[in-house]
């Protein structure tokens, strides 16, 4: 739909939020962006549960580096 040059992952299950140290208080799951940059492995990452515009200011950043 809005044609993103990445993969978005939605982990109805838990097991990545778990391995991936996304879990809060309670099991609940935290909200975190990853990069995960072309090898595959994580480069950077934003964790902000209540905060959206870190997330948003996260995303820019990423794609100002995909487009250098």
């Amino acid at each position: 739909k809005y044609r993103l040059p990445f993969r978005l992952l939605c982990d109805t299950e838990g097991a990545l939020a778990a391995k991936y140290d996304a879990r809060g208080l309670m099991g609940m799951t935290k909200r975190v962006s990853y990069y995960v940059d072309a090898d595959g492995h994580i480069a950077d990452r934003e964790e902000s549960t209540l905060r959206i515009k870190r997330h948003e200011a996260f995303i820019e950043r990423v794609l100002g580096r995909a487009r250098q």
